[in-house]
Parts: C-alpha cells; structure tokens; sequence
C-alpha cells in the first residue's frame, strides 16, 4: 500500500469525464511567422545545409517530452500533423488571401483524401464537411460604406424584428410576409443547442425527427434544458449556476411555484425563476425545507458564484421553524440575511388561521369560501368571529383546486399579501445598490 496516498472523489462525474477526454486533445497553434521559420536558412558555407530550424527542432522535442514519444515516433506524429496541415492548406489560403479555392482544394483534398466530401464551386467559394467559405467578396478599406454594408449583412438577426408584436396574452407573435396557407407545414427559424440561450427563454419545444415529419413536443424551460443536457445535445451546467440571467428562487413546492410565477406576472417581475427543489436539480428527488437545508449546505461555495444580479434566493413558507431559517442562513454564508427569506404571516387575512399550513394562508379569503360553498374543501368558520379553520389533511387533498381558483384572480387587492413577499424576493434580487421596484398598491413603508 503506498503511503500518503488519498483516494480522490468526483462530485461531478461528467465534468470529470469530459476532462478525461480533454487530456487526449491535440490543438495545435501554429502562426505565420513560425510557419515562415520552419525551414532552415541556408548557412551560406559549403557542403550541406541544415534543413529544418532551430525552432523546428525545439518544438519537436517540445511535443516528444509533451507526449512521451521516442524520436522515431515523434517524427511520425509531426509528420502526419502536417500531412493535415497540408490538405487544409488551400481552405486557410482562400480565407486569409481571398485567393480561389477551386483547383487546388479539388486537387488536394481528393486527390490524398478521396473519402472526404468537398464540393468546390467556381467562384471563390468551398464546402468541406458541412462548413460554408466564402471568400469571394473584397472591399477595400477606402470604402467604408461597402464594408458597412457587409458587416450588416452578416450580423443580420434570423428574424425581422418589425414583424413581431405581442398579443393581448403576452406571446410574441412573428407575422409572415406571405399568407402562410400551408398549415401542414412549418418552419423553425431559430434552433439552438447552447443551454444558457435555452435559460433565457420563457417557452421551448423538444423536437425529434421522424420518418417523415418533425415532432414538436411544448416543455417548460427547466425541464428542456435538462431532457437537452441528458441526451447529449447541449452541454452540462451545475443547476446551482443554471439560469445566469435570471434570480433564482427556490421554494419548498409546486404550489408555491405556481401561485409566486402568478403573482410575478401580474405585477411584471417576469425575471424572477421560481423554482422547487426536483426541478432545479433532477437528482434531488424531494422538495421541503430540510431538503433545502442539505443542498444549501452542499453547494454554498457554488451559489456564490453566480452573477451579483442574479442571486440565489431561498424562499421559505411562514410556517418554517426559526431554528431552520438560521441553520439556512449559516449554510449560505454572506448575504444571507438579504436571500435566505420567509414569508410573512403578518401579511396575510385575519380569516385565515394557522392551520393553513403553507403559502395557502396568502390566498384571499373569497376563493376559500367558494371552495367551501362548493364542496371543494370542509372549512370550520366560529359563529362567534374569529380565523377559520380546517382539519390536518383537508388542504392537502383541496391543494390543486384551491390553486385552479387562485390563478383566476388577478385583482392586485387580492394579490395583496403575496405581493409583499414578492417585494422582499425583488429587493433581495436587486440587492442593496439596486434599484428598487414599487409594485402597485404598496410602498417603502408597506413592504
């Protein structure tokens, strides 16, 4: 057994074994001038004359100790080094000199690699392995108007920005330039395999091509970003730094996400990510306060690595213990008493009492009695005056109705009590030198 070894653990295997595949890659950069002094200079004397540089020799030698190989062997891996080099050349050529591309790439490319595809047009034009050049066009730098011009054309956005419009529901809306009769087939203008523009998207689709036809599936941002991540196309971000341009909140379940993202878009905080605990990270397998605890604890040093405007918030519900919120707040380190949160019970109705467990307590009162008057959920009202009440297990088997009613209501009077608790989430994601955002119905004093 050797001393003072230590076996090494991997938190992250995939980044791990990305690393792994790392260690084998060959990226070579090679520039002009050490290109020109490649080969020797003649020396000017008789006999024979050295034929490869003093800088020639010092790189070989350099990759031979880089890559362990013997001489023989380092010569080998130079040369076939540059036998790639060599067939890439006319490509590099029309790109930097505009020179054209047609005979020697044809001459080159299939002649010592006849498997390799290369379509060369007749003007300075190649495609090699599914890339465009084009190097035909040239503007001289006394025209500035032309490389303008040039320069618009290339940067120009894969849609109009004139055609789009938002409807009365806040979609955006692209109008064609033609009636678009056809309804059988579409057109996708925009793809991306990248998982930050992903994140920064409020809607997706997962599509799968078929025999005949494309397959477009509606998935909600997180959920697209890690179906991308797990099957390969997108590359793999720690969901702790995951949505960079957004502040994300975590909460302790479902419902509070969907009833804080409702609130949120009523009052515009369209920034803010509400997110349970299963969903930010997929191998988490439970939602709760004591779960958050644990994963605040595990990836505090993470959490401050994300971007100063888009913190990571924990949101708690009003019925968290205060031993808890403390144990958050020691877990998440500095800033903690500004993004560790709980929301306020003072802010909810007198009418509901303590035993609306949850962030149920901020609903209004109305739709609670509807839902009583509809036998929806069995509340105990005191003939005498007084908060309501409701057995154990009652809210929870009336969650997702009491939730349906919720989002109908968009009276920011009824609102009220989650909109304080939003103020604090939108100051705490601004921070301190932000600006803050006066939400309507409340001031600085209010929240």
């Amino acid at each position: 057994m050797l001393s003072g070894w230590k076996r090494q653990l991997h938190d992250n295997w995939p980044e791990y074994g990305r690393s792994l595949v790392r260690r084998g890659d060959v990226t070579l950069w090679l520039s002009l001038t050490a290109a020109a002094s490649w080969n020797a200079r003649p020396s000017g004397r008789r006999g024979g004359q050295p034929e490869y540089s003093d800088l020639a020799i010092e790189t070989a030698l350099t990759l031979r100790l880089v890559f362990h190989l013997p001489l023989r062997q380092a010569e080998g891996f130079l040369g076939s080094l540059f036998e790639i080099i060599d067939a890439l050349a006319p490509i590099s050529q029309a790109a930097v000199y505009g020179t054209c591309a047609q005979e020697r790439t044809r001459q080159t490319l299939l002649g010592k690699h006849p498997d390799l595809a290369a379509e060369v047009t007749d003007r300075r034009c190649t495609r090699y392995l599914g890339f465009s050049l084009h190097a035909d066009v040239r503007i001289s730098q006394l025209c500035p108007d032309r490389l303008e011009r040039l320069v618009r054309y290339v940067a120009r956005g894969p849609i109009c920005n004139d055609r789009l419009e938002l409807d009365d529901d806040g979609m955006v809306v692209y109008k064609f330039k033609r009636e678009w009769k056809n309804s059988s087939r579409l057109q996708v203008l925009q793809t991306t395999h990248s998982p930050v523009f992903t994140m920064a998207s409020e809607t997706g689709f997962w599509v799968e091509l078929q025999t005949k036809n494309s397959r477009f599936v509606s998935q909600p941002i997180p959920q697209l970003t890690r179906s991308a991540e797990s099957r390969g196309v997108s590359g793999w971000i720690h969901p702790v730094l995951a949505f960079p341009w957004n502040p994300v909140v975590l909460v302790e379940g479902h419902t509070d996400v969907e009833a804080l993202s409702h609130v949120a878009r009523a009052v515009g905080l369209h920034e803010l990510r509400f997110m349970e605990l299963p969903t930010l990270d997929p191998s988490e397998k439970g939602a709760g306060a004591d779960n958050i605890i644990r994963y605040v604890r595990a990836h505090s040093k993470l959490i401050h690595n994300r971007p100063d405007n888009a913190p990571f918030i924990v949101l708690f519900d009003w019925d968290v213990p205060d031993q808890s919120l403390e144990k958050t707040r020691r877990a998440y380190g500095d800033g903690a008493s500004q993004r560790v949160l709980r929301m306020d019970p003072a802010a909810c109705a007198p009418e509901l009492g303590k035993s609306f467990k949850g962030i149920e307590r901020f609903y209004p009162p109305r739709i609670v009695q509807e839902a009583h008057a509809a036998g929806e959920i069995a509340v105990a009202f005191p003939t005498g005056g007084g908060a309501w009440s409701l057995a154990k297990d009652e809210l929870s088997r009336s969650k997702r109705r009491l939730l349906e009613r919720f989002r109908q209501v968009h009276d920011q009077a009824e609102l009220h009590p989650l909109i304080v608790t939003l103020t604090r989430v939108d100051r705490a994601a601004r921070g301190e030198h932000g600006v803050q955002l006066t939400l309507p119905g409340l001031g600085a004093g209010n929240a």
